[in-house]
């Protein structure tokens, strides 16, 4: 099962002025809101490529890599809060090692941080229902003695002082297993996210199987997931990346590209304990997203009022045609206009709507390509 080749699309949305020009103005790039500080962030990130027992995996130590690179490259992680556990390493083979280590880098977390575990590899169900992650390892015969089962990981998320953690599993592969010994994302969720803080993400649903591409040289799930945590999944166009946006941006590309490779179905799911927000998975070292928005030339003084409110009357009546830059301009907007002027509160107010709107689902960010 491999998909077809995926061609490298690139996209670029140009704000621009979409009424006459007001003399001597010339539109700017929305700056970025400053976010309060999301405390550090420690991320492990698990690849299992080669199993003692179960048919080894082509690309889950790249997945792995790809993903650690990514917090340190464009997020605002030093290396030394980043530990990448694959193929050779003391812990990959036996579970209580893979569990000592997750402890032991879990208690590197204060209070306020975010802990983000990251893996990639086999995932099993046994056959009194329950789900296991598979170290390098795992003996089907002996699960409970070789997996680490989610009621174990759950228990050591609940006791990590983190105040966010964020759980993101490539754990779907079929190994060979008849599908009900497949592992179930859906109830692997449903687990772990009651856990105090905790996001979960699975990249399947119940138990599909995950797909892995020789075009890609990656899962499909982790192949998108990098690309969102790397910026395209910044809806806001601001300085992090919450669970919901990363989750948006990964389940529909997940589907078409499976739905591509030949009908296949590949479905992400995720779940996360009652929270006050949405939490933050990565905190962007760059606040721009340039595969999206391309800034146009600065000006040497703030825009005009009449320029902004041309900008907001263009999308303030018509959400849906397109998202994206919607939201862009309103920060805009906002970020421009006088404090506490009715210009400020109106843009204020539509970001407010349309926030509400994506999180009750009833506006959708396109897919790149297809906004109108």
């Amino acid at each position: 099962m491999r998909p077809r080749q995926i061609q490298g699309t690139f996209w670029i949305v140009i704000l621009g002025v979409l009424a006459g020009p007001v003399a001597g103005q010339i539109a700017v790039a929305p700056p970025m809101p400053d976010h309060a500080s999301v405390g550090k962030t420690w991320v492990v990130a698990i690849g299992v490529g080669k199993y003692e027992h179960l048919q080894s995996l082509a690309y889950t130590l790249a997945d792995a890599k790809a993903f650690a690179d990514a917090f340190e490259e464009v997020g605002l992680v030093n290396r030394r809060q980043v530990r990448r556990v694959t193929d050779g390493d003391a812990a990959i083979s036996d579970a209580k090692a893979l569990l000592r280590l997750l402890e032991g880098q879990m208690g590197n977390a204060g209070s306020q941080d975010t802990f983000v575990l990251f893996y990639a590899g086999h995932g099993y169900s046994s056959e009194d229902g329950k789900a296991f992650l598979a170290p390098a390892g795992f003996d089907l015969d002996r699960p409970a003695e070789t997996g680490i089962s989610m009621e174990r990981l759950r228990e050591v998320l609940d006791a990590c002082p983190a105040r966010v953690k964020c759980v993101i599993l490539d754990a779907c592969y079929s190994g060979g297993f008849s599908t009900d010994r497949q592992f179930d994302g859906q109830a692997a969720v449903d687990l772990l996210k009651s856990a105090r803080g905790t996001v979960a993400i699975c990249s399947s649903t119940d138990r599909q199987p995950s797909l892995e591409s020789a075009e890609l040289e990656h899962g499909v799930f982790t192949y998108w997931l990098v690309r969102g945590l790397r910026g395209d999944a910044n809806s806001q166009i601001d300085t992090v990346i919450d669970a919901a946006e990363l989750f948006r941006y990964v389940k529909d590309r997940v589907a078409k590209t499976a739905d591509e490779a030949g009908g296949l179905v590949q479905q992400p799911t995720w779940g996360l304990d009652r929270m006050p927000e949405i939490p933050t998975v990565i905190e962007l070292r760059r606040p721009d997203r340039p595969s999206v928005l391309v800034p146009m030339k600065a000006a040497p003084l703030p825009p005009d009022p009449k320029v902004l409110s041309v900008f907001l009357d263009s999308i303030e009546h018509f959400p849906h045609a397109n998202a994206r830059n919607a939201i862009g301009i309103s920060k805009w907007v906002l970020a421009n206009a006088p404090p506490g002027s009715s210009l400020a509160r109106r843009a204020q107010a539509h970001i407010d709507k349309l926030d509400k709107m994506i999180l009750e689902g009833t506006l959708r960010l396109p897919p790149p390509g297809e906004e109108e």
